[in-house]
């Protein structure tokens, strides 16, 4: 009976698709070995989509702006809503709606007073802060009181008409629902960046009527009415850390299956919203040439290369050495 390290027949072995979608293929696997140069440019591929993630990531950071709203909410085609969704208060409803604003910013004094233990002088200045953004909300909406009528009829036309495939298919009907579309969200701008505003100082003001002691007991969030879980707001906090997580990863070469495959995931995401194939979309040449690119990164065992999973491997082969795999000679 002769014996043999796995090693020393995998070549021998017959290599399904699972074996390469899952990275099993490795250079000592394949019936083929990489040259030197061909290691090189894997590495340098590694560290510059890596390079490029980390930057992108500290840029989002220093930048400080809101980023995931404006991108969701160009998105196109059969996953447009997916991304849509997560935007709060797409339309406006609720913000344009004093009586949804009053109680969501009520809703929030009450929470904060019982929270942080207000004293009666501190009620009453909360009341005050309530009171004074109702007015400044009434100042911003008295003047285009009509257009703002005119706006949501208009959006209750445009989501009957989207309800409504056979539009879809007639290109006058097609464009009509894109122009009314478009006039909706020129409208709405105009009046939801000053009310945000409005929404952000009311939480502000009265998270700033707290003493330092009460603050110990944590920072009160003010609630939005239909807030969708992962919205675009927690995903503005979630992305830039997990880019640069995902840059650092590809650069040391550390996990870097994990990493690639996150970084397609993100990728395919932003074609997603953006289906090549239709019109009027933006292009993402760009990013589908990075997905395959750290789809190669992910499959090709790129960070046993100049990385840090070559070391992972030694230490765990050398404490947990493969099983050898007995054979019978024919």
């Amino acid at each position: 009976m002769e014996t043999s390290s796995i090693r020393d027949i995998a070549p021998n072995r017959d290599v399904g698709i699972g074996s390469f979608l899952t990275g099993d293929l490795t250079l000592k696997q394949s019936l083929y070995q990489m040259t030197g140069w061909a290691c090189f440019a894997l590495v340098a591929l590694r560290i510059g989509v890596g390079w490029h993630f980390l930057s992108e990531g500290v840029d989002k950071l220093r930048n400080g702006k809101p980023f995931t709203a404006p991108f969701f909410g160009a998105a196109k085609g059969p996953f447009a809503h997916l991304f849509l969704d997560r935007i709060w208060d797409r339309d406006g409803r609720v913000r344009l709606n004093r009586d949804q604003t009053k109680q969501a910013w009520t809703g929030y004094r009450d929470k904060a007073t019982s929270t942080y233990g207000f004293d009666e002088g501190q009620v009453k200045r909360a009341n005050q802060v309530v009171t004074s953004y109702l007015d400044e909300a009434d100042e911003i909406l008295a003047d285009p009181k009509e257009e703002v009528h005119t706006y949501l009829k208009g959006l209750d036309r445009h989501a009957a008409n989207a309800r409504d495939a056979k539009r879809e298919e007639v290109s006058s009907l097609a464009g009509q629902t894109k122009m009314i579309e478009d006039d909706l969200k020129k409208n709405r701008g105009m009046w939801l960046g000053r009310l945000d505003k409005l929404w952000e100082g009311v939480e502000k003001d009265i998270h700033g009527i707290a003493t330092p002691q009460q603050r110990l007991r944590g920072r009160v969030a003010m609630g939005r009415p239909g807030l969708p879980p992962m919205d675009a707001t927690l995903l503005d906090r979630i992305i830039p850390y997990s880019h640069i997580a995902i840059g650092a990863c590809l650069i040391l070469g550390l996990f870097t299956r994990t990493a690639a495959w996150a970084a397609v995931a993100f990728l395919l995401s932003v074609v997603a919203s953006q289906p090549p194939w239709l019109a009027g979309t933006v292009p993402t040449y760009y990013q589908v040439v990075e997905m395959l690119a750290v789809i190669v990164l992910a499959t090709a065992g790129a960070g046993q290369h100049a990385g840090l999973d070559f070391i992972l491997r030694a230490m765990r082969y050398g404490c947990c050495p493969p099983k050898t795999i007995s054979q019978t000679p024919s």
